[in-house]
């Protein structure tokens, strides 16, 4: 009878700490992730797709992740934009605004 006593406040403490995986709630990567993929975003009349699978297409080629809240892209085409970098961003609406290193920003429509 005494272990009842010592296990059921114990068993009880545990399975409060217990959740389910639709109680968890995502990272913030994981948010930002979902907020820009499979999404196209518009810059001065030019379109890049930042596609599902960790691709870029259309104006840009190349490919981007999320990394520590930032969004990473490594682009190969074109030439003049190639290199990899990790740039913060926020939105406003269907407008987001993407931050570079140097501290400059540049804003499109997403769709």
């Amino acid at each position: 009878m005494k272990l009842m006593y010592v296990v059921a406040p114990f068993a009880l403490a545990l399975a409060a700490c217990q959740t389910t995986g639709s109680e968890m709630s995502a990272s913030p990567d994981d948010a930002l992730r979902a907020q820009l993929s499979g999404k196209t975003i518009a810059v001065n009349g030019a379109e890049t797709h930042v596609n599902s699978d960790g691709s870029l297409s259309g104006a840009v080629q190349g490919t981007w992740t999320i990394e520590d809240g930032k969004y990473c892209r490594t682009i190969v085409a074109p030439k003049a934009w190639a290199g990899t970098q990790c740039q913060g961003v926020s939105f406003d609406g269907n407008q987001v605004t993407f931050t570079r290193p140097n501290g400059k920003t540049f804003t499109g429509m997403m769709k």
